[in-house]
């Protein structure tokens, strides 16, 4: 088989694959793309002792799609503010299992398909590959599976990946988490909205910064 025709195969493995994933928990009836944060509390916490290991199980495989934001609220919702590492730690290893699994499946279809014009992209990327990862990570944008996907299929190396990646999701887990902690607290809601809020503004500032800063050099 030549080499083009493989590379299309193993990329129609990825999409079967995740496809299929979603199919058959949605026809046992967990139709994972519509899950809410107390679903995803009461299922861990059935566990007991072995709750977290459940929870960070079931976010940081990196088959199953699942809504981060979802998910990050459930673990603040069944661990408090202490489900703030176990979050981080399992959102990572998502990251970086998604990342390797477009790399090694559906990175050489990418590169058939787009030839030179994906060249001349992974070069411009490469260029500031933190910034482009930490800021995709940080401003609203694709969901979070998406992200680590199409980061996979892209030319970015994987310690630049990483390291944007931690230092992104940092504050991210911790609003959402912040957010699915508060979730069951009475009138909880305008401590919440005064966090998002909170966060959009800083995001503003430091964004304006970078624009109004040096440039970076290539």
């Amino acid at each position: 088989m030549q080499r083009p025709a493989w590379q299309w195969v193993k990329f129609a493995l990825l999409i079967a694959v995740v496809a299929g994933a979603v199919a058959i928990l949605h026809a046992c009836g967990i139709p994972v793309l519509k899950l809410r944060p107390s679903q995803v509390r009461a299922y861990v916490l059935s566990f007991g002792w072995w709750a977290p290991l459940v929870y960070g199980a079931v976010f940081a495989q990196p088959i199953v799609p699942v809504p981060a934001s979802v998910m990050l609220m459930a673990g603040g919702l069944s661990f408090g503010m202490a489900g703030w590492v176990l979050a981080l730690v399992a959102a990572a290893l998502r990251a970086c299992g998604q990342f390797f699994i477009a790399r090694r499946l559906g990175r050489g279809a990418v590169e058939t398909l787009l030839g030179g014009r994906l060249a001349r992209f992974d070069q411009n990327i490469g260029k500031h590959a933190f910034e482009t990862v930490f800021w995709i990570r940080v401003l609203p944008n694709v969901p979070y599976d998406f992200q680590n996907f199409g980061l996979g299929l892209s030319g970015v190396r994987f310690k630049p990946y990483l390291l944007a990646t931690l230092a992104g999701l940092v504050p991210a887990v911790a609003l959402w988490v912040y957010i699915g902690h508060h979730l069951a607290e009475p009138g909880s809601w305008l401590k919440i909205a005064v966090v998002i809020i909170g966060g959009f503004m800083l995001l503003e500032v430091t964004r304006r910064c970078r624009r109004s800063g040096p440039g970076v050099s290539s």
